[in-house]
């Protein structure tokens, strides 16, 4: 029979164990309920450690992962949860390293006298760039509530 220590051995790499051949992930939840099941079922064995252990994640396989379905996907952060400066960072970064260079390389040429193509790809550009800060200001711009100024911490 397993001791209880020999449990908590096998236990501290059973999710790796046990997720070896998964399609997919179980949610938190899940996994809480699963390793349960894993070390109750491990613990009520008449074997050794190893033998157990391995009857647990062979009879985890054959029967379908208990019932447990690995379709669990991380919630996505709301804009609300997402960090400003963070955006703000890639949007001018975007804006100056590329939109920039495009400006300068492509007026650079269409003064130059290369053709007409050069100076729409240049408006192009400054269009791209014009539109990207007032979408970035469009949907960060807005307060969605705005405190009583009582309220307002500094």
């Amino acid at each position: 029979m397993v001791s209880e220590s020999e449990a908590q051995d096998v236990m501290a790499s059973a999710q790796t164990d046990l997720a070896g051949n998964v399609d997919g992930r179980f949610s938190p939840e899940d996994w809480n309920q699963i390793l349960g099941r894993a070390k109750a079922q491990l613990l009520q064995s008449s074997k050794n450690s190893k033998e157990a252990w391995v009857d647990v994640i062979l009879s985890f396989t054959r029967e379908n992962y208990w019932g447990f379905r690995p379709n669990y996907k991380k919630p996505k952060p709301s804009r609300d949860e997402q960090n400003l400066g963070k955006r703000f960072i890639w949007y001018v970064t975007r804006s100056f390293l590329v939109t920039k260079i495009v400006i300068l390389w492509f007026g650079a040429r269409y003064t130059a006298g290369y053709g007409n193509i050069y100076g729409v790809v240049a408006v192009g550009a400054m269009i791209f760039m014009l539109s990207n800060y007032g979408l970035f200001l469009w949907r960060y711009g807005r307060n969605k509530e705005v405190p009583h100024p009582d309220e307002v911490k500094f």
